[in-house]
């Protein structure tokens, strides 16, 4: 049975049954995922995955079901299933289905330069990555990881009021760790980078940037313990930003679970901070012209020079909070239920570099890594203690890499007391893109 018209009939049989604001969500993709090692293909994995979503209301209730299956016997289960958890949840949801926004944006998200990207052209690239690491740097002594994985997704979402919605993309991922070994000691470096066309990507400028992450943490100096000027570097701050995007959701504000609840208007950051939530943001692996509502995405300023100008809405807390939808209604799979999360945070960049920013500190520290966030945060709280590895600056100058180090703060006050905002933002592959920013002294303990 085809896919499009398992939805339809689906539907059908929703309205047949007496069930309301049906909705159906398809999302479905593939990869083929391939790693070497010591010039040899060591892994080589394809995966297909993907289902169907349905949600509907009964006796004023919404319920959930969803399925693998996209065969005509799914149908039948689909809607009991629908209506027996209508029956037992507990959860009040009045949101309604969508009939649509005015208008969407024009975007195609599938890259035809990658979709004749071969498993021999992978494996060779690997291979490249690897021995040019390997020869960059004699106290490199092995490359731990080199991966390439290659990737294609579709999501569809049509309901009763005559929405329909569709979208493929595709994307192409590398990502390698050296490790390297001088004097006793070991450090790994890695690096992770989106390729839109394969023919074009340069395997020796990411290797070197791989062996330079790998060796410049050799030979660690130990410095005292104590409150120090802090330069997060890119890669860090985007980390420490990713960990916190769930304070900016509406729906974490209601349950009492953000300390941003309230603030909308309010000064909440350094006035050098702006963020944006970019829908189609150019290196994002999350580019989209709808959200798992059905509602168009646009970018939206989300801090405006320190000011929170509004908080991340679905339809249902926009409801309750009397507003607009913002678009960023998100389903983690077609298997979960609708939440909130940006599409790209992307924190504004400003117009110094982060050269300018180390000559311009006396004494402090430069951070290029941070550790254990998961465990190491608080998100309600904003209070965090990680391993963090990185640089004694001294002078203006790096004086050299420091032994490992625990950084403690708190993200909103680490958020008011931003100074400078470098121009270098950093791509990567989470939901969050952010320049190096000089932070006012934090507690920095050193091993």
């Amino acid at each position: 049975m085809e896919r499009q018209q398992f939805q339809q009939a689906l539907l059908k049989a929703a309205m047949t049954e007496g069930l309301q604001d049906a909705e159906v969500y398809a999302e479905f993709s593939s990869a083929t995922s391939i790693k070497v090692n010591e010039g040899e293909l060591d892994t080589y994995e394809t995966s297909e995955e993907g289902g169907v979503s349905f949600r509907a209301r009964f006796n004023d209730k919404m319920g959930y079901a969803y399925t693998e299956k996209i065969e005509q016997g799914s149908i039948h289960f689909l809607v009991e299933a629908v209506k027996k958890n209508a029956d037992v949840i507990e959860i009040e949801d009045t949101t309604t289905s969508f009939a649509g926004s005015e208008h969407y944006a024009q975007a195609a998200f599938y890259n035809d330069n990658l979709a004749t990207v071969t498993p021999v052209a992978m494996i060779s690239t690997l291979q490249q990555v690897e021995e040019q690491i390997l020869a960059l740097d004699e106290r490199i002594k092995r490359v731990s990881y080199c991966q390439m994985q290659l990737f294609t997704g579709e999501r569809h979402l049509v309901n009763a009021k005559g929405l329909d919605l569709h979208e493929a993309s595709n994307g192409l991922i590398i990502y390698a760790n050296a490790v390297a070994m001088a004097n006793g000691e070991t450090k790994t470096g890695s690096e992770v980078e989106i390729i839109d066309d394969l023919t074009q990507f340069t395997t020796e400028r990411f290797a070197k940037r791989v062996a330079a992450q790998a060796v410049a943490g050799l030979g660690g100096l130990s410095i005292a313990s104590a409150k120090y000027p802090v330069i997060l570097e890119n890669e860090a701050a985007t980390a420490l930003l990713n960990v916190f995007t769930s304070s900016f959701s509406a729906e974490e504000a209601q349950k009492g679970m953000s300390r941003l609840q309230g603030k909308v208007g309010k000064q909440v950051a350094a006035t050098q901070v702006t963020i944006t939530d970019e829908p189609r943001y150019t290196k994002s692996l999350s580019k989209t012209t709808f959200d798992a509502e059905g509602v168009a995405t646009m970018p939206r300023t989300i801090i405006k020079q320190g000011v929170l100008q509004t908080l991340l809405h679905n339809r249902r807390t926009a409801e309750e909070a009397g507003v607009v939808t913002t678009g960023n209604a998100y389903k983690p799979s077609y298997k979960g239920t609708i939440s909130i999360a940006p599409h790209k945070f992307v924190l504004q960049a400003g117009t110094v570099s982060k050269d300018q920013l180390i000559t311009e500190m006396d004494k402090g520290v430069l951070i290029t890594n941070l550790a254990g966030l998961h465990a190491g945060a608080n998100t309600i709280s904003g209070d965090f203690s990680v391993a963090a590895s990185g640089f004694y600056i001294e002078g203006g100058k790096i004086v050299g890499p420091t032994k490992q180090m625990t950084i403690a703060s708190n993200f909103f006050e680490l958020l008011t007391t931003i100074e400078a905002v470098a121009d270098d933002i950093y791509a990567g592959f989470a939901r969050v893109s952010s320049p190096s920013l000089r932070i006012a002294p934090i507690a920095v303990t050193v091993e």
